[in-house]
């Protein structure tokens, strides 16, 4: 079986008199040498070596269209090869872009299961931080989603580190606040 390179269009979507979707990067193809094909949250989504940005990406096969055989070879197989399912999981948190940081959280001991559930017990570094709390290591994509899940565990959890994401953390919940 040769592999090759797809092509495809990749929608988004907007709201104007209604919902509406468009395609992404003004019409143009998104080229993909295709790896896997996987499900997260109940969404599939296609993990491949992007050509325009030279690096894995995923892409939710809901939101591809005219999808297409290029006949070129695949490319980014080294890259593929380096990847951690686990970690690539952990880090694009509900596979939701953003910038990679490690962050660090101060968690309540008693919030360990949706913690874990998140980040699993091998992806992420736990230490003890006095009788009541726990610090997890981790390394995300720092995105409104990940902001969104950490805000259900409510004061049972705070970034610690690094200063930026707390700081952009604080601003998000802030900007909610004045919604109300």
């Amino acid at each position: 079986m040769k592999w090759e390179k797809i092509k495809f269009k990749y929608l988004e979507y907007f709201y104007q008199d209604g919902i509406k979707r468009r395609e992404r990067r003004r019409n143009e193809w998104y080229v993909v040498s295709p790896y896997k094909l996987l499900i997260n949250e109940g969404y599939y989504y296609l993990i491949g070596y992007d050509d325009k940005n030279k690096k894995i990406l995923h892409y939710r096969l809901d939101r591809m269209k005219d999808v297409e055989l290029t006949a070129l070879p695949r490319e980014g197989l080294e890259e593929f090869e380096k990847l951690s399912m686990e970690t690539y999981l952990q880090e694009h948190s509900s596979m939701f872009g953003g910038k990679t940081e490690h962050v660090t959280l101060k968690v309540m001991n008693h919030a360990i299961e949706p913690i874990i559930d998140r980040f699993g017990i091998h992806g992420a570094v736990y230490s003890k931080d006095g009788d009541d709390f726990f610090k997890v290591h981790v390394t995300i994509s720092v995105s409104k989603q990940f902001y969104g899940w950490l805000f259900g565990l409510g004061n049972q959890a705070k970034i610690v580190s690094p200063k930026w994401v707390a700081e952009d953390y604080k601003e998000h919940i802030q900007k909610i606040a004045r919604l109300y």
